[in-house]
């Protein structure tokens, strides 16, 4: 499965790649390795309110909420747009 691109909207409507490792991708809708980085830095993403964007974050960093989500059939569609609020809700749960 090839790995796909990630975007960020700032605030101000500015696009923002999001940064990843040499070999470690993100992906969705399966229980691979692009899954778990992508969960794994948008976790690290909501738990600092959007202020740290390293792509460093180990795997197992990645909350439960957020890995379903990038595992699951509703970010396999691939159209879906999460706030930071949406991010943060979901760590609640």
């Amino acid at each position: 499965m090839p790995h796909c691109l990630f975007w960020a909207r700032t605030e101000k409507g500015l696009l923002s790649i999001l940064p990843q490792r040499n070999a470690v991708g993100y992906n969705i809708g399966y229980n691979g390795g692009g899954p778990h980085a992508l969960a794994a830095y948008l976790t690290q993403l909501a738990a600092t309110d959007g202020q740290n964007t390293a792509a460093v974050t180990p795997y197992e960093m990645a909350h439960p909420a957020i890995l379903a989500w990038t595992q699951g059939s509703a970010a396999d569609r691939g159209t879906n747009e999460l706030l930071l609020r949406d991010l943060k809700a979901m760590q609640q749960s």
